[in-house]
């Protein structure tokens, strides 16, 4: 029994004299007592470097996630900038457009009046015209071209918009005159187009212009068909506004471009 307490009070001592030599050693490498410290650095540095060498392929595995997800961040950097320059472009283009149609459509008159297009065939239907009325100076009746072509007139104002009604609007009449001087009545058929019925003699050709009879530089169009009727007493002529109207981007209010400026 007395041997075994020597042994526990033995072993005791000995953790009791392990933890203050542990102690020692963190206060005095704590604190860099020199000695301690360059001798911890001995021992500690094939350690650091084993550690940095099995841990290496673990780091060039993370770098290139790193650098796969940065590359990604710059990519779509650059898409959102290519983008922008995309979208600033055709702005430009759009501008540009729009300045040589209202340029087009231009008397540089001060008295003149020129409205944007809002919407038009086939957004406004194939008989109207919405217009905006900015200016707040457009009035029901007026005419509307689009240079030395007459479109329509105007049927309803508000406050912002005219709506502008197509002389080429399915059943509406007009009064027109040919080469010959002939006034004949011209009918819409609807998107864009008319007839007329003529007898037999009044010569008409195609590419004949159809005349405005109020102004003798303007026109409702040119003729592209002729042929007989049924009954083969009369002719008939087809012919549709001259224009395209994906490039009518501004008309004229009241009176027509001045061609021969």
């Amino acid at each position: 029994m007395v041997i075994q307490r020597s042994r526990r009070n033995s072993n005791k001592g000995f953790k009791f004299f392990i933890l203050i030599l542990l102690t020692v050693f963190v206060l005095l490498n704590y604190f860099k007592w020199q000695p301690l410290h360059l001798l911890t650095q001995k021992f500690s540095s094939p350690i650091i470097k084993t550690r940095d060498l099995a841990l290496k392929p673990f780091n060039n595995f993370f770098s290139y996630f790193d650098s796969k997800k940065e590359l990604e961040n710059t990519n779509d950097d650059l898409r959102k900038e290519i983008s922008n320059l995309k979208i600033e472009v055709l702005s430009s283009i759009i501008l540009k457009t729009e300045y040589q149609s209202l340029l087009k459509q231009s008397n540089k008159d001060e008295n003149e009046i020129i409205a944007k297009v809002v919407f038009k065939p086939p957004f406004s239907s194939f008989n109207n015209l919405i217009i905006s009325n900015d200016s707040g100076t457009i009035t029901e009746g007026q005419k509307i071209y689009y240079q030395n072509v007459i479109l329509g007139e105007v049927v309803d104002v508000s406050d912002e918009f005219a709506t502008v009604k197509l002389f080429s609007a399915s059943g509406n009449s007009s009064i027109a005159k040919l080469t010959n001087g002939n006034e004949v009545e011209v009918v819409g058929r609807g998107t864009g187009q008319y007839e007329i019925i003529l007898p037999k003699e009044v010569d008409v050709s195609e590419n004949d212009p159809i005349i405005y009879p109020e102004n003798e530089i303007v026109l409702f169009g040119l003729v592209n068909k002729v042929f007989a009727t049924e009954d083969d007493l009369f002719n008939k002529v087809l012919f549709n506004i001259p224009i395209d109207f994906a490039r009518v981007n501004y008309v004229r209010v009241g009176a027509p471009l001045d061609i021969l400026e």
